[in-house]
């Protein structure tokens, strides 16, 4: 299933709030926040392959928090890798920061409390799968949360072709051939 989603089909008045609820039934229930009072654009493609839930945001500046209150509305066992190809992004989970640039991935816990705080417009393409399909300890995979990794260098050269485009592909093929 494939949906695509921009806040140009919403009322100006409602972008925002249409966005909050978009970001949340798309991926895992989150608070947003507006930085600028300039109207909010934004736009989602979101697809579900099986266990794994792969998305694409373009959107103006905001924050997203995973918090206490969010993930007992929705606690889902996913690991979410962010590949962020334009902007920044501040992103914190448990004391851990790191500022991600063009080009970086990150993986984070959906099971915990984190927040992005994007300053810029800015994309990123998301990969969520569940926790138990990782088979590795907490403690090595704690080790990797929040810690920028290049999409040219080791796992990000694998992951970040996925994320770029290959699932798009994919995805449109499908679409045409089965929809």
């Amino acid at each position: 299933m494939a949906d695509f989603l921009r806040t140009d089909d919403v009322a100006e008045a409602d972008r925002f709030a249409q966005w909050r609820h978009w970001i949340s039934a798309t991926s895992v229930p989150l608070e947003c926040a507006q930085v600028s009072r300039k109207p909010f654009r934004g736009e989602v493609g979101h697809w579900e392959l099986g266990e794994m839930l792969v998305s694409r945001v373009a959107a103006d500046p905001h924050l997203a928090a995973r918090t206490r209150r969010t993930i007992a509305l929705r606690d889902v066992g996913y690991y979410k890798v962010g590949l962020l190809t334009k902007g920044s992004c501040r992103l914190s989970q448990e004391g851990r920061d790191a500022l991600l640039r063009p080009g970086d991935l990150a993986i984070y816990d959906c099971r915990r409390p984190y927040t992005m705080a994007f300053a810029e417009t800015h994309q990123m393409s998301f990969l969520m799968f569940p926790s138990d399909r990782l088979r590795l300890p907490p403690a090595a995979v704690d080790q990797v949360l929040v810690t920028p990794v290049s999409s040219t260098e080791s796992t990000g050269s694998l992951v970040a072709p996925f994320l770029r485009g290959d699932a798009r592909t994919l995805l449109d093929r499908l679409s045409r051939d089965y929809l």
